[in-house]
């Protein structure tokens, strides 16, 4: 498994133990992967940009999960580094030495489908029209992936919005949001599908179990897409916060994304809600999606609520001392706790078996 130490991957970690399944995974070395030495996961130290780093670990495992990728990067070369080429390393190495591999499963992004127009919920058969760099070097990483279908049974999962306990990308909305400041990009009347981390794990650890066509897409979500504005309104409720909502204009996050591409090459760690990255998606006219065929062809359905999953991530936040301003500083006394998220780790092991 790639990706491990990230939001998602930490999630499909859990559910893997919790179905009885033995876990490697691969780690870069400046990883925190101390949450998953405390599971007894096995951990490689390698990057799936460097091919000979992944030959030990694909040995003599029974399926692969990959979800390495990078959501903001300073060019379009960056993202294609890790998605297309760190993807085609992968399955070279999956075709030389997992002999026994029965599935890979790529979790890919809804970007690649792109954008619905209003009133419309797009299907996996939709014509991709990716969105943004992000979306377009995803897009060629499945496109690596299916010419493989015919060598092993592959998997694709394009999830839209994922939100849940650990998640960072959604963090400074939930932080402003506690401070009083409810933000509409755009107006906040875009549909948007949404997905609890906790369903999507099991969606992708199902896609390794049950039989299924080589190459199928799958989009998944909790249900029929909201408004922006409902999400955000769900949100402060979680939070039991008292917020101004704040709209901003079309025209003014195009500036600002204009403006963002200019200073990345001198602020490189631009915050993630500030990156042009991000301003792609957020310029779209929505993200409705149907996951009508993952119902079918997996047996799979939602079991997390989203008021239910608004609270728990709001929750974790409070109790990892994660919900502070978007500015710095703790909100209040009671957030002064210490942090669940784990510190950085430099020692690394390698394990063996799958």
């Amino acid at each position: 498994m790639t990706g491990a130490s990230g939001f998602i991957g930490w999630h499909v970690v859990r559910e893997l133990l919790r179905v009885g399944r033995t876990v490697r995974v691969l780690a870069r070395p400046t990883a925190d992967v101390r949450h998953l030495r405390e599971r007894n996961v096995e951990i490689f130290v390698g990057d799936v940009r460097n091919c000979d780093s992944l030959q030990e670990p694909v040995k003599d495992i029974d399926a692969v999960i990959h979800l390495a990728g990078v959501m903001q990067a300073a060019s379009e070369e960056d993202h294609r580094r890790t998605h297309v080429d760190g993807t085609m390393n992968l399955l070279d190495a999956m075709e030389r030495h997992a002999r026994s591999v029965r599935r890979l499963v790529y979790v890919s992004s809804l970007a690649v489908t792109g954008a619905a127009p209003r009133g419309q919920s797009l299907g996996e058969d939709a014509t991709p029209v990716p969105v943004g760099a992000y979306g377009r070097t995803k897009l060629e990483a499945e496109a690596a992936v299916l010419e493989r279908a015919d060598r092993f049974p592959v998997t694709i999962f394009r999830p839209p919005l994922v939100y849940g306990p650990r998640d960072r990308s959604l963090l400074p909305y939930f932080q402003a949001i506690r401070a009083g400041l409810v933000i509409l990009p755009g107006g906040g009347d875009q549909p948007i599908s949404i997905v609890h981390a906790v369903d999507l794990a099991a969606a992708i650890v199902r896609a390794t179990e049950r039989d299924h066509a080589s190459g199928a897409v799958f989009h998944v979500t909790d249900g029929p897409a909201r408004r922006l504005r409902d999400l955000a309104e769900a949100v402060r409720l979680a939070q039991g916060t008292p917020a101004i909502t704040f709209s901003v204009s079309r025209d003014t996050l195009g500036a600002a994304q204009r403006l963002g591409r200019l200073c990345l090459r001198w602020l490189p760690g631009m915050p993630a809600w500030l990156h042009p990255d991000s301003l792609d998606l957020l310029l779209a006219t929505g993200w409705n999606c149907s996951d009508a065929r993952v119902r079918r062809d997996l047996d799979w359905a939602p079991r997390v609520p989203l008021v239910e999953g608004l609270a728990g991530t709001v929750d974790w936040y409070r109790d990892a001392g994660w919900l502070l301003r978007p500015w710095g500083g703790p909100l209040n006394r009671r957030e002064l706790r210490p942090s669940k998220a784990p510190p950085d780790s430099s020692r690394m092991g390698k394990g063996g078996s799958s």
